[in-house]
């Protein structure tokens, strides 16, 4: 939706792998221009391509919204954000998506994180990248991903991530990368 208003409740949206040649070309859900997408108590899984924000389940440009009590799997990326504002992730799973389990990415501020999984991923698990500021990821879980739990690159800065889960990851349990000033406190990390 450009400019609209979505909302999923205890809905799935899957879709089915095509079996020809251009099967990377996989649908997606994306909120742009301003819009308002939330879910709740529902499924996403198959979305999404390695191509301009048609990762999986994305918000973008401006658009805004909750995610409570869902679950994001073997999409692209499960949930990607880029100059959206005000989102929360909540009481939701991000597993076994190709590249990231929940990527906040390009100039975000205010996100909100809590009681989130994030397990089995192929590369990081969460990842704040290319200034996503005064945000906050608490009482999560990433484990079991493949590179790093928990990532703040490319000048995430101001953030806070506290009583976090972080353990079973092929990289590093808690990374920073160009991005100074976060704040972690009572992570566990293995």
């Amino acid at each position: 939706t450009e400019g609209g208003k979505l909302t999923f409740d205890g809905v799935t949206v899957r879709a089915i792998p095509s079996d020809s040649a251009v099967s990377y070309y996989q649908p997606f859900i994306m909120a742009t221009g301003n819009a308002t997408m939330d879910a709740q108590n529902s499924t996403f899984t198959n979305l999404g391509w390695d191509w301009n924000a048609s990762y999986g389940v994305s918000w973008v440009e401006g658009s805004t919204g909750t995610v409570t009590d869902s679950t994001f799997s073997s999409n692209f990326i499960g949930a990607y954000t880029s100059r959206a504002t005000g989102m929360t992730f909540r009481d939701s799973i991000f597993r076994d998506n190709s590249l990231y389990g929940l990527d906040p990415h390009t100039y975000i501020s205010s996100l909100t994180i809590d009681h989130v999984t994030a397990d089995g991923n192929h590369a990081h698990g969460i990842i704040f990248s290319d200034h996503v500021t005064n945000s906050s990821i608490t009482n999560s879980t990433s484990r079991d991903n493949g590179e790093n739990g928990i990532m703040m690159d490319e000048y995430s800065t101001s953030n806070r991530i506290t009583g976090n889960t972080v353990t079973g990851n092929t990289g590093d349990g808690l990374v920073t990368a160009t991005s100074g000033t976060n704040t972690f406190t009572s992570n566990t990390v293995s």
